[in-house]
């Protein structure tokens, strides 16, 4: 006969279960590097179907209200983006809180892929630093792409 029980191991949920009763033998689960096709599947589509025909339409609009390069476009331009992908981005931030790569997907029956008391923590702690870092790279970035392009 198999036992199975769940323990909490750095806000995850992690399955433990044995080949029998008297064994405590936990499966490992999968390491953090390991390519998770699923996951790499749906993002990849999104970025491909969604994401990049949104933010192209996005340049072209902001290309066409503000053609001239100066400071005061680059930097309108630079806050527009920021403003249309912060949203998106916190989305993904959200759902990435919810469905770690580190384990199984789907989860096992009976078993949350992270607690909802984890990955809310996760995202009151770390969605904004997140933000911060994200605007650190890409205002320059931006500022960079639409001043040269």
């Amino acid at each position: 006969s198999s036992s199975s029980s769940s323990s909490t191991r750095d806000g995850c949920d992690v399955a433990m279960s044995s080949p029998s009763s008297s064994s405590a033998e936990a499966s490992v689960p999968r390491p953090p590097f390991a390519l998770d096709i699923h996951r790499l599947s749906m993002m990849t589509s999104w970025s491909l179907l969604i994401y990049t025909p949104l933010f192209y339409a996005l340049y072209r609009r902001m290309d066409a209200l503000w053609p001239a390069v100066s400071a005061l476009n680059v930097g309108r331009k630079v806050g527009v983006a920021f403003l249309f992908a912060a949203p998106i981005n916190a989305a993904f931030f959200c759902y990435g809180a919810f469905y770690p790569p580190s384990l199984s997907w789907p989860p096992p029956a009976g078993h949350a892929s992270r607690s909802y008391r984890a990955a809310t923590e996760k995202i009151r702690d770390d969605l904004l630093p997140t933000v911060k870092a994200s605007a650190g790279f890409w205002w320059p970035a931006n500022a960079l792409n639409f001043a040269g392009v």
